[in-house]
C-alpha cells in the first residue's frame, strides 16, 4: 500500500470499471470509468476513478476495464432447495415428470440433511447468475435460511402450508410456522413469509382469521393465481374466483406475492397494481407447463410492482438473465410492438429488492447501501455510445458474470466460487440419491 495522505479515507475495496449502472435515481443512469468504493460491506462513495486518488485509499482494488457494474440481481421465486433434482426426468413431459420421477424421489430421499447440501449447491448458482437475494418456497425451509444466514445472503423463505381436505392441518401448520418466525426474527437479512396454497378450502371463519394475522403482523404471503396440477386441488376453479377470494378477505395488500398472474380481466390487473401487489413473473415456467404468460405489458403499464424469478421446480433454471431475455422477446411478439421494454426497464424486475422505499433498500449502488455487486464482462471494446442495457438484456450469458461481491465479499473471483466447495457437494449429494 503505498503512503497514506492525511486527506485520505482508508476503505476495504476500491472497484474500478468501464461503466457503473447504479439504479438509483440520484445518479445517473449511466457513469463511465467510474469507481464503487465499499467499507464494511457498505458503499460509501461512487466518483470518477481519476478523483479516488485525492480522497480515498483503498486496501484491496480490482480493476475491470472491460465490464460494467450492476446492483447484484435478486431472484423473487425459486425452490433453492430443490437442486438436487435439476436433471431428473428433464426429458420426459412436465406432469410425467414430476409425478413419476421427482415426486417418488423426494419422498424416498428428502431429509435436513440433503435439503441443506442441495440448498447450498443451489445457492451456487445463483452466484454465478450474479445473484445476492432470493426468494425461496420448498421443503425444509430453516435449512434454506440457514444456508442463506452461512453466506450472508439477504432471503425471504416462505414457509408452505398445503391446505388439504383436513382443515385442523392448517391450524397446526400455521402455529409451526409463527413458532420458526419468532426464533429466527432476530436474522436481519432472513426473513420468513408464509405460502398457501388452496386457500379455498379453509372455511370463512379461518380465512378471516387468517387474514387479520396476515395484516398485524405484514406476512408476506406466497400464492398462485393459476396452481400448476402438482399443486391444486379440485376445489379451484379459475383465477377469477382465486382473486375473488382474496380480494373479499382482505389478503390483496403489498405483503401479497402472488406468481402465475393471469387469466384476470383489466380491471382486476388493475386492482393488483393499486393495491401494490407483488407481481412475480417466471416466463420460462409458464413457457414449459403450456401456461398463458402474464400480462406485463399491461401490469407495467399501471405501475404494478413487477418483478422477476425462475421457478425452477419447473424449469430448473436458477439464472434470472435467462428469464429476462425469454420476457424481453415474448412480450414483444405477444403484444406485437417491438418497442416495448427498454432494456433499463426490464433490468429493474431482477436488480430491485423486495423493499423500494428508498434507493437504500431498493437494491440500487447507492452511497450507504449494502455492497451487492455484479460485474458483468463485455465481450469486445465499445464507446461511451454503446448500450450496455441492451446488451446485458438481450445478449448476455450467466458466463459473462465475471465477479459477485454479497455485502463487499467476494462470492464469484475472475468467474470462480471463493467459499462453496462444489465439487465436494456434488460428491455428497451423489452418495445420497444412489
Amino acid at each position: 500500500m503505498n503512503a497514506i495522505d492525511s486527506q485520505q479515507q482508508i476503505v476495504d475495496l476500491q472497484i474500478n470499471a468501464k461503466t457503473v449502472m447504479p439504479f438509483d435515481p440520484n445518479q445517473k443512469e449511466l457513469l463511465f470509468n467510474h469507481s464503487v468504493l465499499i467499507n464494511d460491506g457498505t458503499i460509501v462513495d461512487i466518483l470518477s476513478s481519476d478523483q479516488v486518488a485525492s480522497k480515498y485509499q483503498a486496501k484491496t482494488v480490482v480493476e475491470l476495464g472491460q465490464h460494467t457494474l450492476l446492483p447484484s440481481f435478486n431472484n423473487h421465486y425459486c425452490s433453492i432447495g430443490f437442486k438436487a433434482f435439476h436433471h431428473i426426468g428433464s426429458d420426459l413431459p412436465l406432469n410425467l415428470r414430476i409425478q413419476n420421477k421427482i415426486q417418488p424421489l423426494e419422498t424416498k430421499h428428502l431429509s435436513p440433511e440433503l435439503a441443506s447440501i442441495s440448498s447450498e449447491l443451489g445457492l451456487a448458482d445463483l452466484f454465478r447468475a450474479g445473484c445476492a437475494q432470493f426468494s425461496s418456497q420448498y421443503s425444509y425451509p430453516k435449512q434454506a435460511m440457514e444456508v442463506a444466514n452461512k453466506h450472508s445472503v439477504e432471503a425471504l423463505i416462505y414457509y408452505s402450508i398445503d391446505v388439504s381436505d383436513d382443515r385442523q392441518t392448517f391450524q397446526h401448520q400455521l402455529t409451526e410456522f409463527l413458532k420458526l418466525r419468532d426464533e429466527t426474527k432476530h436474522r436481519q437479512n432472513i426473513e420468513l413469509g408464509l405460502s398457501l396454497s388452496n386457500p379455498e378450502l379453509l372455511t370463512k371463519d379461518q380465512l378471516n382469521s387468517f387474514s387479520g394475522l396476515y395484516n398485524e403482523l405484514m406476512i408476506k404471503l406466497l400464492i398462485s393465481l393459476n396452481p400448476s396440477f402438482h399443486r391444486s386441488h379440485k376445489s379451484f376453479k379459475s383465477s377469477k374466483a382465486r382473486f375473488k377470494l382474496l380480494k373479499e378477505h382482505h389478503l390483496l395488500s403489498p405483503d401479497l406475492h402472488l406468481i402465475d398472474v393471469f387469466g384476470l380481466s383489466r380491471q382486476e390487473v388493475s386492482f393488483l397494481s393499486k393495491n401494490k401487489v407483488k407481481s412475480i413473473v417466471c416466463p420460462c415456467a409458464q413457457l414449459i407447463h403450456a401456461n398463458a404468460l402474464s400480462p406485463v405489458d399491461f401490469l407495467h403499464s399501471t405501475n404494478a410492482n413487477l418483478y422477476i424469478g425462475t421457478n425452477n421446480y419447473l424449469s430448473s433454471n436458477l439464472n434470472p438473465l435467462k428469464e429476462l431475455q425469454l420476457l424481453a422477446w415474448l412480450t414483444k411478439l405477444e403484444s406485437q410492438n417491438a418497442q416495448l421494454f427498454d432494456a433499463k426497464a426490464l433490468l429493474g424486475f431482477a436488480v430491485h429488492s423486495n423493499n423500494l422505499d428508498t434507493p437504500l433498500t431498493s437494491g440500487a449502488m447507492s452511497i450507504g447501501a449494502k455492497a451487492n455487486i455484479t460485474a458483468f464482462e463485455h465481450a469486445n471494446q465499445y464507446t461511451n455510445d454503446y448500450d450496455p442495457f441492451t446488451q446485458i438484456v438481450y445478449t448476455a450469458e450467466q458466463s459473462r458474470i465475471s465477479h459477485l461481491w454479497v455485502n463487499g465479499i467476494a462470492k464469484v473471483k475472475a468467474y470462480q466460487l471463493t467459499d462453496i466447495d462444489e465439487q465436494y457437494l456434488t460428491k455428497t449429494l451423489s452418495k445420497w440419491l444412489n
